[in-house]
């Protein structure tokens, strides 16, 4: 079977991978932070939570253009 398989279409199945896996970790990472963004309200959070699950990509990419920012002027590390 593999011997049917050019190398461009191993290139094309390598970089569609490659892609995938970029587009998968932003998503995570958008999710991650968006739990841990203490600039937001709980209400916030939730919404912002929701709106990145039910939307994939679209929903990280509005996060990373318009919800991390109200991460400004809070403190990454916990202050007792």
């Amino acid at each position: 079977m593999l011997a049917l398989i050019g190398i461009y279409e191993l290139l094309f199945i390598s970089l569609w991978v490659l892609v995938s896996l970029g587009i998968f970790a932003l998503w995570l990472w958008m999710l991650v932070d968006c739990v841990r963004n203490r600039g937001l309200s709980d209400n916030e959070r939730l919404i912002w939570v929701i709106v990145i699950c039910l939307t994939h990509v679209l929903g990280a990419l509005v996060y990373l253009i318009f919800g991390r920012r109200s991460r400004a002027g809070v403190p990454s590390v916990p202050t007792r």
